[in-house]
């Protein structure tokens, strides 16, 4: 399970160092497998606010910005990207520090105009290979703040009986009870109309005991903001569009997932969770035809699986950019049943591995909620 540093905070008041953090993880039995980002000792990258953005008078294709550190007045940039903008945050290296490789910043001239630091992109701080563009920072983050936080995340190995420390809030919980903090549990109030109910069956109650959906109507589906892109790239996810990767990011920050169906492509009036028939086939969302068996849970609507239940969302059914009317999911499944469809189809996915091991079954109505929260707020739409 991945997380940012700095997005953890968002959920519990820490206010100790990266390596404080991971010495409690390994302590209360969450062991730290992995660190990334600039490593210890970068303590020296900070904050920067874009103040001013403005032409090179000797270069079309340098910008002349001037950026606030906190202290002290603005610091002349010369910069050759150009997705920074007047208030964007950026990593700022100033004169005297290094790059990776010993590459020491000098203030210096650039093309007859002075320079007094670099705006940093992530193949210059060796965090990956974009060099198109600088690190635009959360807005959250003030002039002057240390950036490694917002640069640094943490991988845990979270053993199977911790099924509670698979999402954010449940490691902001155990953090919060081991050091008597306070944690937060987000909420995106949207207002709902009329109730537009769809039949749920639950052919197979001992597969899927529990079942929520909850339709959202009059969506616009298109890219998500930088906010919620960069949140999804910590932890190695690829933005999608809005929808998908708004129940992508409440799978990881409350360890439920979640699914999302264009409703106008599911037959008949009901969803059904049975079992598959022997030799059924499905199409997964990663356009694999599988062969299903006869104790593999499917989530199907009147004519067909829309989804092999617990692991992956049918291709017949996915979410594009021509979708306007959605069915959301929230359910509880059967983790051995889980389980024996995962192996059977050799298909390991972020869901399976979390109803594998058991998610909360009492916690499906305030997952459901936060999902069409941010989908609204996002993608527009009401709910039904």
């Amino acid at each position: 399970m991945k997380f940012n540093y700095h997005s953890l905070k968002r959920y519990v008041d820490w206010q100790g160092s990266v390596e404080e953090l991971c010495e409690l993880l390994n302590r209360i039995g969450l062991e730290v497998e992995e660190v990334s980002g600039p490593g210890e000792g970068r303590e020296d990258l900070v904050v920067g606010e874009v103040l001013e953005v403005g032409p090179h008078p000797n270069a079309d294709r340098l910008t002349l910005c001037q950026v606030s550190i906190g202290t002290g007045p603005p610091k002349q940039i010369v910069c050759g990207a150009t997705n920074h903008r007047q208030g964007s945050r950026v990593v700022v290296v100033q004169p005297g520090q290094s790059l990776p490789g010993d590459f020491k910043i000098e203030e210096r001239e650039v093309r007859g105009v002075k320079s007094q630091g670099m705006m940093c992109s992530e193949k210059e701080l060796g965090l990956g290979d974009d060099h198109e563009g600088i690190i635009i920072l959360p807005q959250e983050a003030t002039p002057g703040e240390r950036a490694l936080e917002y640069l640094t995340n943490i991988e845990l190995s979270v053993t199977p009986n911790r099924p509670d420390c698979l999402g954010w809030i449940g490691l902001a919980r155990d953090i919060a009870a081991s050091q008597g903090l306070d944690y937060r549990v987000p909420e995106t109030p949207f207002p709902e109309n009329a109730k537009e109910e769809i039949p749920i069956i639950l052919d197979d109650p001992e597969g899927c005991p529990r079942y929520l959906g909850r339709i959202v109507r009059g969506v616009k589906i298109g890219p998500s903001p930088k906010w919620l892109q960069d949140e999804l790239r910590h932890i190695d996810l690829s933005p999608i569009n809005n929808v998908v990767d708004v129940t992508n990011f409440v799978l990881m920050e409350c360890g439920q997932p979640l699914h999302a169906f264009d409703l106008k492509k599911l037959s008949g009036p009901e969803i059904h969770a049975r079992r598959a028939h022997a030799g059924e086939t499905f199409v997964g969302l990663n356009d694999e035809t599988y062969t299903l068996a006869a104790d593999h849970l499917v989530i199907a609507d009147a004519e067909k699986p829309v989804a092999l239940a617990g692991v992956m969302g049918g291709a017949n059914s996915e979410v594009t950019e021509q979708t306007t009317d959605l069915l959301i999911e929230c359910a509880y499944f059967n983790p051995s049943r889980v389980r024996r469809a995962s192996s059977a189809n050799n298909l390991s996915t972020d869901s399976s591995f979390r109803f594998e091991r058991g998610v909360d079954p009492t916690n499906l109505e305030r997952v459901i909620d936060r999902c069409v929260g941010l989908i609204i707020d996002l993608a527009g739409g009401e709910a039904t």
